[in-house]
């Protein structure tokens, strides 16, 4: 079994974006920037 890059990382939630392929639509920066913010400030 090969571990992806978020298997990785402990307690990663990953968000669900629509559209996306190989590029990240300027709509889905706030859901990226929160789910990076609220992993790296949980206590």
């Amino acid at each position: 079994m090969e571990l992806t890059w978020f298997d990785k990382i402990p307690n990663v939630k990953l968000p669900n974006l629509e559209r996306i392929g190989h590029e990240i639509h300027a709509d889905d920066w706030q859901t990226i920037i929160h789910a990076i913010s609220a992993h790296f400030l949980k206590e």
